[in-house]
């Protein structure tokens, strides 16, 4: 009998497409190609811009049209995505309440306070301070050798 986790929602057992062939590392212990360091890099330099260019942008704007602006403009690549992957728009009320829902909590109001505080500190300081409020739990519970093992035996053994 398999040890083996599936991926999510996933009823075959099959590996995650990253695991690669038998006896090969996982992708978690393989140095990044230069593929995915521009890719990281380029995620990097939008992430750090939008920081920026909200700073600019609260100078001449209401903080809200500044938060309308940025959520709209990624609404519109977000649905060219869509439309190249050819995929659809759900239709059930109830998924686009969820998504209401879930759009508001991770992105406008997140977005509308980060633009506020703009108003009132430097550019850099929401930045840095972003990356700390993601990067310190997910780091947290790697902490351990123990869990780190025991994620590794579970995921792979």
């Amino acid at each position: 009998m398999s040890t083996r986790m599936t991926i999510a929602g996933d009823k075959t057992g099959a590996k995650p497409a990253d695991a690669g062939q038998a006896g090969a590392p996982p992708a978690a212990n393989r140095p990044m190609t230069g593929k995915e360091w521009l890719m990281l890099s380029a995620l990097a330099v939008l992430w750090g811009c939008s920081f920026l260019f909200n700073a600019l942008a609260v100078r001449d704007m209401p903080v809200l049209s500044v938060v309308f602006i940025r959520v709209a403009l990624a609404a519109v690549v977000l649905i060219a995505v869509l439309r190249l992957a050819r995929e659809h728009l759900p239709r059930d009320p109830a998924i686009w309440r969820a998504l209401f829902v879930m759009g508001f909590a991770n992105s406008a109001l997140p977005f509308s306070l980060i633009v506020w505080g703009q108003t009132h500190v430097a550019a850099g300081w929401p930045r840095s301070s972003m990356r700390r409020r993601r990067c310190l739990p997910s780091c947290l519970p790697m902490s351990s050798r123990r869990m780190k093992n025991s994620i590794a035996a579970a995921s792979w053994g």
